[in-house]
């Protein structure tokens, strides 16, 4: 606990021992003669006001300090986190938002070095604290809450006394967004594949590199399309529709007429080789077709083999939308099978094709030999692919950085306060307290109890003590005179 706050807590506690000790005084003297007990502590109050007054305004003094040493050592900043995920507890990406980080040693180091400040990651992180706003609970590294707005603040000690509360506050919620923005907002990386991959592959295998990766580009933006379908780009003059109807034309034209051409000329850097390839790959998916069709082959058996009855008897009662009942046929062993022989001739078809499309390549390869313009013609039509991929690639990147550009402030808000002077609302506080203060002392005056005095200067309570006891001697006489007169 910082010395301020304990401070606080102590102003704050004065009132309530002095409203206890009232209390505690008022029960030990019982009820008898409350009102005159009341009335004599009154009249001993009225001698004390001077003494209440000052002790009254010390405390409101006490506590205008305390709320001047608060606002010049202790600042903070409200960071909230605006897009849908945040409700979730996720950060933009999907993955887990975690507020710690906030005070992590990484953000810490990036706001020292930002505002250029003389100390140590873990001494600012010992004046700094995070908190959920509209939560009780401070975060730590092993605890993450589901809440969109956090409350950073930062309270000076003796060892970052030279600090300006509103910079560090400011330094660290700044550092923080970075990290966030650069860690978890989308990445472009799909968007950049390495053309010298290309060296490497047949021309027949560039086509097939290409298709994976404008296929990447093609999905990319139609999500971004579902996220945002009428966004368009001030500098590309493209939606995210648009961008992935290019990449399915790129598919769908550009690759298929480079694919045919590769064929119907039979180019290949290395023929023999390929074909050793095309062989082989044909004899695995082979032996992967056989299977799928002998797993086909065994459902239906099983299907057979199953009791035709069990489908005519298997019903549950249901209840639809309309809150009515139906008898609804659940599944049962032989839809499992049926499912699994449908799933493994879908696969069989596909591996046929791809066999048969393999054996044309290789008559293709055997049948035709390419002539060096031909040659240089499909190294010409690969550079066009790369020069229409990288467009495509660019228009997509250059959208989505406009977009985030128009969105991306709205992930997270950044809020610092300061309290430079004192307001009305703190002002008010520190009249009631003060206010209050007062009454209780007041009370606690009043009950307490004091011995009572005889009135009069000493001689006369001198004088006044021996007509008492002549008093008392007297009715002695009296008394003794009054019996020998009865016997």
């Amino acid at each position: 606990m910082s010395r301020i706050n304990f401070l606080h807590y102590v102003l704050l506690g004065m009132p309530v021992v002095l409203f206890f000790l009232s209390l505690i005084l008022v029960m030990g003297q019982g009820k008898k003669d409350f009102i005159g007990m009341i009335k004599r502590g009154a009249g001993r109050m009225k001698r004390k006001l001077a003494l209440v007054l000052v002790l009254s305004l010390l405390y409101g003094a006490a506590w205008i300090g305390q709320e001047q040493l608060q606002g010049a050592m202790q600042s903070t900043a409200v960071i909230g986190f605006n897009y849908p995920e945040a409700s979730r507890g996720l950060t933009p990406n999907k993955t887990r938002l975690n507020a710690s980080e906030i005070i992590s040693e990484e953000v810490l180091d990036q706001a020292i070095q930002d505002a250029g400040m003389n100390i140590s990651a873990q001494e600012l992180r010992d004046c700094l604290t995070v908190m959920p706003v509209k939560a009780g609970s401070t975060i730590s590294t092993d605890a993450t809450y589901i809440s969109t707005e956090y409350l950073l603040t930062y309270t000076a000690n003796k060892d970052t006394l030279f600090l300006n509360p509103q910079t560090v506050v400011d330094m660290v919620a700044h550092a923080y967004y970075d990290k966030f923005i650069a860690d978890y907002t989308r990445k472009t990386i799909v968007l950049e594949p390495d053309f010298d991959e290309l060296a490497e592959l047949d021309y027949l295998d560039i086509d097939g590199w290409f298709d994976v990766q404008t296929k990447a580009i093609e999905d990319y933006a139609w999500a971004l399309s579902s996220e945002n379908s009428t966004y368009q780009s001030a500098t590309t003059g493209e939606t995210f529709y648009s961008i992935a109807e290019k990449a399915k034309n790129y598919r769908e034209v550009q690759l298929e007429r480079y694919n045919s051409y590769i064929l119907t000329y039979g180019i290949a850097k290395n023929k023999p080789q390929y074909i050793a390839k095309l062989n082989y790959d044909n004899k695995i998916t082979s032996m992967d077709y056989l299977k799928n069709v002998a797993t086909h082959e065994i459902n239906l058996e099983a299907i057979d083999l199953y009791e035709r009855d069990m489908a005519t008897v298997v019903l549950v009662p249901s209840e639809d939308t309309d809150g009515k009942y139906y008898m609804s046929r659940t599944k049962i062993g032989v839809d499992y099978f049926a499912d699994e022989a449908e799933t493994s001739m879908k696969t069989a078809a596909q591996q046929q094709l791809q066999v048969e499309t393999n054996n044309y390549t290789i008559q293709q390869m055997q049948a035709v030999n390419a002539s060096a313009e031909q040659t240089a013609q499909a190294d010409k039509m690969v550079e066009s692919l790369k020069a229409e991929y990288q467009v495509l690639s660019d228009l997509l990147k250059n959208t989505l950085k406009d977009y985030d550009k128009d969105t991306i402030n709205n992930y997270m808000s950044i809020v610092v306060s300061q309290q430079e002077k004192m307001e009305s609302s703190d002002l008010k506080k520190v009249i009631l307290a003060t206010v209050g203060f007062a009454v209780l002392f007041c009370l606690l005056l009043t009950v307490f109890p004091y011995r009572e005095q005889p009135a009069g200067n000493g001689k006369e309570r001198k004088n006044a003590k021996n007509v008492k006891e002549l008093k008392r001697k007297r009715a002695e006489h009296n008394s003794t005179e009054r019996e020998e007169d009865t016997k």
